[in-house]
């Protein structure tokens, strides 16, 4: 392994060139191995069919919902889904 350093503001800072030399694969690390993922949370995430941290951090959403853009309540269509702000 190789070292080298890195300049950041007015600090030097050591890091390893190739850090992949010993660190084990995500698709072999058993979802097990995270903090808070027991054999309860292990069997949920199985039927869903994740079992590696490769498969968790794959494991994407179908849709995405933008929540952030409030739409107007006049411009909305039966069926649509939509972010409403409004006073009761």
């Amino acid at each position: 392994m190789q070292a080298t350093v890195r300049l950041v503001g007015t600090h030097v800072i050591p890091y390893a060139r190739d850090v992949s030399v010993n660190a084990p694969s995500l698709a072999d690390t058993p979802v097990t191995a995270l903090k808070g993922v027991g054999p309860k949370n292990a069997e949920r995430l199985h039927r869903l069919g994740i079992d590696s941290v490769q498969d968790l951090l794959f494991h994407l959403p179908i849709r995405y919902q933008d929540r952030t853009r409030i739409v107007p309540i006049g411009s909305l269509r039966p069926g649509d889904q939509a972010v409403i702000q409004g006073e009761v």
